[in-house]
């Protein structure tokens, strides 16, 4: 059942987005909501609107922010949704008009634009396209992702970091009035007991399943991670290694994926969704978090080496058709010294998300909006367990391998 604050908010929204189209009589029709365990800080409801004078039909996907007292206070006053606001409203369109200016090929197609963005306190709202309606299909997040896919995100992950970062360079005080208050999210949460403990305790059972398969060696070495893992992540990465814009949530239900027609697998396109979490960052908290959180055993232990330059090659030729040299801003190099340095952060977050995402409908943590407990958000032992272990060892002798 829609809340009735929510409605009354989409009416009003709907009249104004209708009003710019030019269209004084519709229907709306309400035709779902979000999910169990598919989004826990916002409530999305999708809808459509047909115009009672003309054929066309729109369908839309409305982001609002949970009107409960306690997910209020535990979202640190909406700082995610804000963040996700400024990104669309203020962010998309100054780098848009970069790539106009410079004449690029490239138009930002991986990242929707918002019909509405409302930022009044408790009611911060974004109205975009049903992408679903475009075209554009989930993965199933049971399954990690086929090269295919992986390839098409770190294709697109390569233009988006490089716009952000060319809009740096190329105009340098229009970014600078964009980020300057673009800090890591998670330093919102740095007092947080509890989102300290459900973050330390994905980390402790992570490296109970290290010791438990006889990987002692990297369980140690990370033994004091559960403790400090907020910390860890807030300061993701240091200040001089801060050089473009990130995602922030890369995790597999927030991006869809462009495709032929209903019975094609072969992906065309991918449009990025969620960037609650995005900041003034490093590439390497953004492709730790995907690489670590979306790709099966075989792929993170083999071809971790081929995905890190093919993201890269993406990135370079980005930089270069906008007039930039790559290897004189953010080499190759200076790519992998970041991820040495920062990719714990997609470790930490794999050992979260991954469980997440394996767990079928009716394992799902429950909505905690009325009750603020976020202990509810922990998972215990799931039908997929030991896929879960298995993925987990995986990436995380990764991380041994190239960052200890």
């Amino acid at each position: 059942m829609l809340d009735q604050d929510i409605m009354n908010d989409l009416e009003v929204f709907t009249k104004t987005i209708m009003k710019n189209e030019g269209i004084a009589e519709y229907d709306i029709n309400i035709e779902g909501q979000t999910e169990k365990g598919t989004n826990y800080s916002s409530e999305i409801v999708f809808f459509s609107v047909t115009p009672k004078t003309v054929e066309k039909k729109y369908s839309f996907v409305m982001k609002t922010t949970k009107r409960s007292k306690k997910m209020r206070e535990l979202s640190q006053d909406a700082v995610g949704d804000k963040r996700e606001m400024h990104l669309y409203s203020k962010v998309a369109p100054a780098i848009r008009q970069m790539l106009i200016e410079s004449a690029s090929d490239f138009h930002l197609e991986n990242m929707t634009q918002p019909y509405l963005v409302n930022e009044d306190p408790g009611h911060e709202t974004m109205i975009m396209d049903n992408l679903k309606a475009k075209g554009f299909r989930l993965w199933d997040t049971n399954k990690p992702m086929n090269m295919e896919h992986i390839r098409t995100v770190l294709s697109n992950y390569g233009k988006y970091h490089a716009s952000t970062m060319a809009l740096r360079f190329k105009n340098p005080k229009v970014f600078a009035n964009l980020t300057k208050e673009m800090n890591n999210i998670f330093a919102a949460f740095i007092d947080d007991e509890g989102v300290r403990k459900l973050f330390g305790d994905y980390m402790r059972d992570a490296i109970q399943i290290l010791n438990k398969a006889g990987l002692k060696n990297i369980a140690e070495k990370l033994e004091e991670v559960p403790e400090n893992v907020i910390n860890i992540l807030a300061n993701c990465p240091n200040e001089e290694d801060k050089v473009l814009i990130t995602h922030g949530d890369c995790w597999i239900n927030n991006m869809m994926f462009k495709y032929k027609n209903a019975e094609s697998l072969e992906p065309l396109g991918v449009c990025f969704l969620d960037f609650q979490l995005s900041s003034f960052g490093s590439p390497a908290t953004d492709l730790s978090y995907f690489l670590y959180t979306s790709c099966d055993e075989n792929t993170i232990t083999n071809e971790f080496e081929n995905l890190l330059q093919f993201y890269y090659d993406s990135f370079s030729s980005t930089l270069k058709k906008l007039a930039l040299d790559p290897e004189e801003i953010f080499s190759i190099l200076k790519l992998k010294d970041h991820w040495r340095k920062y990719a714990i952060s997609g470790l930490i977050m794999a050992a979260f998300v991954i469980k997440v995402q394996l767990a079928k409908k009716d394992e799902a943590a429950p909505d905690i909006s009325e009750s603020g407990d976020l202990s509810l958000m922990k998972l215990g032992q799931i039908e997929n367990n030991d896929h879960f272990e298995s993925r987990i060892i995986a990436v995380f002798k990764n991380f041994a391998k190239t960052c200890m």
